[in-house]
């Protein structure tokens, strides 16, 4: 069976949800099988999990490079 395509709607979805648990995503890696793998970012009592982040996402692939 080949793998499900992932489409930018489905990306959307899986990151509103993320964040309706009160969690916030760090990274996204599709496995070339179809599967999803999300990393959430944690901090400290009181500290922001997206300081830092910046500076992944100069080296994360647009949305247009993997589509």
């Amino acid at each position: 069976m080949p793998a499900p395509k992932l489409t930018k709607a489905s990306v959307g979805n899986l990151i509103q949800a993320i964040r309706a648990a009160g969690l916030t995503p760090a990274a996204i890696h599709v496995e070339p099988n179809g599967g999803i793998r999300v990393d959430i970012a944690f901090a400290p009592e009181g500290k922001d999990p997206t300081v830092g982040l910046s500076a992944a996402n100069n080296d994360a692939l647009c949305w247009e490079e993997v589509a």
